[in-house]
């Protein structure tokens, strides 16, 4: 016949017990509190750094071809395009005189919005990046044309 152990149990032992449950539940929410937190902040400063690393809005071409959007010089990147003899185009109004890497990248944008990936930032702020205008790489149509 199997034997009957009856043992006593301390009553202050389960109050400690149950004390420490609850106190390392609260410990494990204000962590997980800590950790949502870190989270919504690493995930804020990547969204920020890929913002600025896009650039959209109206350009600007310079002689040189290179464009001016918002303030910056940006250089398309895998392109160099060397100073060339001045062309003028003069089917427009008023008549513009540039290189004609330059006329072409201002046919090509038109009055299109500009949108640039910076691939790079140089040390006199000026950046190099890939530029589309309405869906066209602006670097290969300087290649095609």
């Amino acid at each position: 016949m199997p034997r009957l152990v009856v043992k006593t149990v301390n009553p202050f032992a389960v109050l400690s017990a149950n004390h420490r449950l609850q106190k390392s539940r609260g410990a494990v929410q204000a962590l997980s509190a800590v950790i949502g937190v870190l989270i919504s902040l690493s995930l804020m400063l990547s969204l920020s750094e890929v913002a600025a690393r896009e650039l959209s809005s109206y350009a600007f071409v310079n002689d040189d071809g290179t464009l001016r959007i918002r303030k910056r010089t940006v250089h398309l990147y895998g392109i160099y395009i060397p100073p060339t003899a001045k062309t003028c185009e003069s089917r427009v109004r008023p008549v513009r005189c540039a290189p004609r890497a330059a006329l072409a990248l201002d046919f090509i944008i038109g009055g299109h919005f500009v949108h640039c990936t910076v691939h790079e930032e140089k040390p006199d702020r000026s950046i190099i990046a890939y530029c589309e205008a309405d869906g066209e790489d602006l670097a290969a149509y300087l290649l095609q044309h």
